[in-house]
């Protein structure tokens, strides 16, 4: 059960990195406000449903 949990965790503990990594493969044109709200919505999207505690 442990491995579970770590590899739930992962997503959490990076949560940065894939913010930046879909912000930049979404397409410019809606402008950067609505590429970063957007990045950081399928992120979330991506995390377990119990690891919603995203470090600020």
């Amino acid at each position: 059960m442990l491995d579970v949990e770590r590899a739930e965790a992962a997503p959490v503990e990076h949560y940065a990195p894939l913010v930046r990594l879909v912000y930049v493969t979404l397409p410019r044109r809606p402008g950067r406000h609505r590429r970063v709200l957007a990045a950081h919505g399928l992120v979330q999207r991506a995390l377990p449903r119990r690891g919603l505690v995203v470090p600020g």
